[in-house]
C-alpha cells in the first residue's frame, strides 16, 4: 500500500501532460505492430442482465498485400477482400455455396477495409467504433484534451485523460467528451472509461446518453499487448427498456498469410479473366533444383576426372 502511494506521489510529480503528437506517435507505434494479427471477433449485445439479443462475429486476415474482412450475422456470412491484384465481395447463407456479389474494389473500398482492420487489431484504442477511434480523433481541429490526471491502476502507472471532441454536427453514435484511463507505459493503451455519446432521436434532436467501458488484454507485461475484451454499458435517454450491454471477444494471434488466401481461389472459386498473382516457390522445389544442380556439378567433374586420368596413362 505504501509502494503504490510512493509511486503515485513520484508519477505525480514528475509527469507532465502528454501533448497531442506524443499521443499520435504512441498509438501509431502500436498499431504498426497491430497490423501482424489475423483472427476473429465475437459481438454480443443485449439489456443489462439478460441474455445476449443479437450475435455478430468477425473474421479478418491482412496483410501488407491485402485484407479480408468476414461477417456472420442471421445465419448468413458476407466477406470482403482487397488485394494488390483485385477486390471482391462473397456470399453465403448457412450450408450454402459461395456467391460472388462483386468483383472490383476502389480506392474507398481499400481504405475502408483498412480502416476496419486498424481498427478491430488496435481496438484498446477505440471507444465504440471506427467512427469513435482515437488515433482518428485527436486529428481533428476541435478535439481537446483539458485534463490530465495522474493515478495508479492496478499497481500500474495510469492517467485519467479529460477531453472534448467540439461541436461538430452530431451524428447516431458520436462520442462529444468524456473521460478515459490509460497506461502511458503501454503505448497509452485504455483500460477504461466514461463518455458523453450522441443520438438523434426520433424527432431529429441530439440528445446525450452517458456510455462506460472497460477493456482486457491477453498479457499487459508484454511489449505489444494484445486486446482480449472490450466491454460497454450504454443508456440511451428515453429507451423504456433499460440499458444495454456491447462486448467484443477477441481471439488474435500473430501472423502471415500467404498472398493466394486473398483470391477468389482460396474460397474455391475461379479467377476473373486476365487476374494472375504471384505463387511462391514450394520448399520442395528449391530443393529439388538445387539437388539437379549439384547431380549436374558431379557429373562434369566426374567427366573431367576420367579425361584427366586417361591422358596421365597415355
Amino acid at each position: 500500500m505504501i509502494g503504490n502511494w510512493l509511486m503515485l506521489v513520484l508519477w505525480t510529480a514528475y509527469s507532465p501532460p502528454p501533448e497531442l503528437s506524443q499521443l499520435a506517435a504512441a498509438w501509431g507505434g502500436y498499431m504498426a505492430w497491430c497490423e501482424r494479427l489475423q483472427g476473429s471477433v465475437t459481438r454480443n449485445q443485449g439489456l443489462v442482465g439478460s441474455p445476449p439479443s443479437k450475435t455478430f462475429r468477425y473474421d479478418l486476415k491482412q496483410s501488407p498485400f491485402g485484407v479480408v474482412f468476414g461477417m456472420w450475422v442471421n445465419q448468413r456470412e458476407t466477406v470482403r477482400v482487397h488485394s494488390q491484384s483485385y477486390g471482391f465481395e462473397l456470399q453465403r447463407d448457412f450450408g450454402q455455396e459461395w456467391k460472388v456479389t462483386h468483383v472490383g474494389s476502389s480506392k474507398e473500398d481499400a481504405e475502408e477495409l483498412r480502416l476496419l482492420s486498424r481498427t478491430y487489431t488496435a481496438y484498446g484504442l477505440a471507444l465504440w467504433g471506427a467512427s469513435n477511434f482515437l488515433p482518428t480523433m485527436i486529428q481533428e481541429p476541435d478535439f481537446r484534451l483539458t485534463k490530465c490526471e495522474p493515478l495508479m491502476w492496478n499497481g500500474r502507472r495510469a492517467a485519467a485523460l479529460t477531453f472534448t471532441r467540439g461541436s461538430a454536427k452530431p451524428h447516431a453514435g458520436r462520442i462529444a467528451a468524456g473521460r478515459i484511463l490509460a497506461l502511458p507505459d503501454k503505448h497509452w493503451l485504455l483500460v477504461e472509461f466514461d463518455v458523453i455519446q450522441e443520438y438523434i432521436d426520433p424527432s431529429n434532436r441530439p440528445t446525450r446518453n452517458p456510455m462506460m467501458g472497460r477493456v482486457d488484454y491477453v498479457d499487459l507485461d508484454v511489449p505489444y499487448p494484445i486486446i482480449r475484451r472490450h466491454w460497454i454499458r450504454s443508456e440511451e435517454v428515453g429507451i423504456a427498456e433499460g440499458p444495454q450491454t456491447i462486448t467484443l471477444d477477441f481471439d488474435f494471434k500473430p501472423g502471415s498469410p500467404e498472398n493466394s488466401e486473398f483470391t477468389l481461389t482460396a474460397f474455391g472459386l475461379p479467377e476473373p479473366f486476365g487476374v494472375t498473382w504471384d505463387r511462391p516457390t514450394p520448399w520442395w522445389l528449391y530443393a529439388l533444383n538445387s539437388a539437379g544442380v549439384l547431380f549436374v556439378v558431379a557429373v562434369i567433374v566426374s567427366f573431367w576426372k576420367r579425361r584427366l586420368a586417361a591422358r596421365q596413362a597415355a
